[in-house]
C-alpha cells in the first residue's frame, strides 16, 4: 500500500472539522511550495516601506485568514456576501462541473471578494461573525512566521541555480500522484457535502443575527447629517478613476491626496508617496468618513 493510500484510509475516521483543518493546511503548504523558487529580477526598494512581496508581521494573520476563507469558499461554496458601501450583496455560489462559481459570470471567488467574505465570517476587531467555528479551525492550523532578515544577493543567485533540480525529481511520479490526488479530492468532497446542509442552516441564522446587529450602529450615526450639509457647500474637483484597485492623485479641499475608485483616501507626502489613512469619501454627499476602516492592500 502506497503512502497516499495510507493517508486516504486514515481520512475516513476523521471528523468534519479535522478534515477541514487538513484541507486548509494542505492549501497553505502548496502555496509555500509555489513561492519557494525566487524570482531572478530584483525589485528596487522604496525608502520607508516594506520590500515588495513581504507582508508586515502585523498583517500576516489577517492576510492568512483571507487566504483561508478564499480556499474554503472555492472548495465548498459561499453564501450571499455583504459588501460595505454596496446596497446589493454579492450572490451566493452555484456548483458547475464540480466547481463553485458566480452564476452570472461563471468565475470563482477572487481575493478582493474574499476580503469582504472573511469579515462576514469573522471580524477579529468586533469579535462577531457568521462562522466562528470556521475561524477556530483556522486558528488551530495557523502558524505565525518567524522573524528573518532579507537574503543577500549572492544567496538568491545560488537558489536560482539550484531551483530546477527538485523540479526534475518531481516529474517522474507525476502521473501516479495525479490519479491518487483525484481520488483524495473526491473523498474530501463527499465529507464536505455531508456537512454542507448543516453549515448553510447555521450560516443563515447567523446572518439574520448579524443584520440585526448591523442596523443598530446605523441608527446611532444619524447625528452626522449636520456635517454632510456643511460639506455640500465646498466645491469639488471632478474625479475620474478606473475600478482597478489602484489609487490616483486628487485634490480634496485644496489639498493633494490619493483616492481610489471606492472613495478610500490617503494623505499625499511631499515626496509624492501615499501617507497616513484619511478615511472614505462619499461622492454623493461630498463628505469624508474618518471613522471608516482602512482596507487591506492586495500586495499585503
Amino acid at each position: 500500500m502506497s503512502a497516499i493510500q495510507n493517508i486516504q484510509e486514515s481520512l475516513k475516521n476523521l471528523s468534519v472539522e479535522e478534515l477541514l483543518a487538513i484541507i486548509a493546511f494542505a492549501t497553505a503548504e502548496a502555496k509555500k511550495a509555489v513561492k519557494a523558487v525566487p524570482k531572478v529580477k530584483e525589485a528596487k526598494e522604496k525608502k520607508g516601506s516594506m520590500p515588495k512581496g513581504v507582508v508586515p508581521p502585523q498583517l500576516h494573520k489577517p492576510r492568512a485568514w483571507v487566504d483561508f476563507v478564499l480556499a474554503d469558499a472555492n472548495a465548498r461554496g459561499w453564501p450571499a456576501i455583504t459588501v460595505k458601501g454596496q446596497e446589493e450583496p454579492l450572490p451566493a455560489s452555484v456548483e458547475r462541473d464540480g466547481k463553485f462559481v458566480f452564476e452570472s459570470t461563471g468565475k470563482p471567488l477572487n481575493n478582493k471578494q474574499a476580503m469582504s467574505l472573511s469579515k462576514q465570517y469573522w471580524d477579529r476587531k468586533a469579535s462577531t461573525g457568521t462562522h466562528p467555528q470556521l475561524y477556530e479551525v483556522f486558528e488551530g492550523q495557523y502558524v505565525a512566521p518567524e522573524p528573518s532578515s532579507l537574503p543577500a544577493p549572492q544567496e538568491e543567485e545560488v537558489k536560482v541555480e539550484e531551483a530546477p533540480k527538485p523540479k526534475k525529481e518531481k516529474k517522474a511520479p507525476a502521473p501516479k500522484k495525479t490519479e491518487e490526488e483525484k481520488e483524495a479530492e473526491k473523498a474530501a468532497k463527499k465529507a464536505e457535502k455531508e456537512a454542507e446542509k448543516k453549515a448553510k442552516k447555521e450560516a443563515e441564522e447567523a446572518e439574520k443575527k448579524a443584520k440585526k446587529e448591523a442596523e443598530k450602529p446605523k441608527e446611532e450615526a444619524k447625528p452626522k447629517k449636520v456635517v454632510k450639509k456643511v460639506a455640500k457647500k465646498e466645491e469639488e474637483v471632478p474625479f475620474v478613476c478606473e475600478n482597478d484597485g489602484m489609487a490616483v492623485e486628487w485634490v480634496f479641499s485644496g489639498k493633494k491626496v490619493f483616492r481610489d475608485f471606492d472613495g478610500n483616501m490617503w494623505e499625499r507626502t511631499d515626496d509624492g508617496e501615499a501617507g497616513p489613512w484619511m478615511g472614505k469619501y462619499d461622492a454623493a454627499t461630498k463628505t469624508l468618513d474618518a471613522s471608516a476602516e482602512e482596507p487591506l492592500c492586495e500586495d499585503q
